[in-house]
């Protein structure tokens, strides 16, 4: 660990590795859940390994994922912050909080949507299914959803320096994510789904499909901690 990083090592006693790190961020109020990719999977990608995927069902804090032989040079900070984005109203708290953790570490923030195109038809991440004419129609609401929340971050106390935006699709998930430019110091932020528990991460199908394919790290972020985050800056 960097010498400027207290650290406390810990051996807990458990029903199951999930359950024991689960007591451990009670116990110590952390704010985060750090986790390495299993060696089973792609070099390079998030790999989910049967730990992980429990805690990615009930972790009530950030997990953060690392991808599979992912090695960071001393001194490299986060630089700039990408949240996949698919221009739906319950994505709001996950885009400001991406936002101001992205002001209070001096990175940028990037909106990314992805969609991806299976046997001729694309299937965006809105649920729908068609053709290129849909896409591009997709695409512009994305665009003009995009620039709305946009317009959200800078009422916020503190806002990044640059705010980008991005649209990719591809014939599967893997090409998705590979048309975006990743640069070192990026990270990828995630939100829970919708229809799982407020309080836990809960990935649905779309979001899991991208933090397996992401080649940066992912924050997989549960909506009460967006909301939290976003709570705690406006009070500032």
């Amino acid at each position: 660990m960097p010498s400027d990083v207290d650290v406390t090592y810990v051996v807990h006693e458990a029903q199951s590795t999930s359950s024991g790190l689960l007591d451990l961020v009670h116990e110590h109020e952390a704010k985060m859940i750090v986790l390495d990719s299993s060696t089973a999977g792609v070099f390079g990608h998030v790999a989910l390994g049967s730990v992980t995927s429990r805690l990615l069902h009930s972790s009530d804090v950030p997990v953060a994922l690392a991808p599979r032989g992912f090695r960071t040079k001393p001194g490299e900070v986060v630089r700039r912050v990408t949240a996949a984005y698919s221009g739906t109203p319950d994505q709001d708290d996950l885009v400001l909080a991406a936002a101001t953790v992205a002001a209070r570490v001096d990175a940028g923030l990037r909106l990314a949507a992805f969609a991806v195109r299976a046997n001729a038809q694309y299937t965006t991440t809105l649920g729908t299914e068609g053709d290129s004419p849909i896409i591009s129609e997709w695409a512009e609401v994305v665009e003009r959803e995009t620039n709305a929340a946009f317009e959200r971050v800078r009422a916020l106390p503190e806002i990044p320096d640059v705010m980008e935006s991005v649209i990719s699709h591809g014939r599967n998930w893997a090409e998705a994510l590979e048309g975006v430019e990743w640069d070192r110091g990026d990270v990828l932020t995630v939100g829970s789904s919708k229809a799982g528990p407020l309080a836990r991460v809960f990935l649905g199908s779309r979001a899991a499909k991208i933090v397996r394919y992401s080649p940066v790290p992912v924050v997989v972020v549960p909506r009460s901690a967006s909301t939290r985050i976003v709570d705690q800056a406006e009070a500032e």
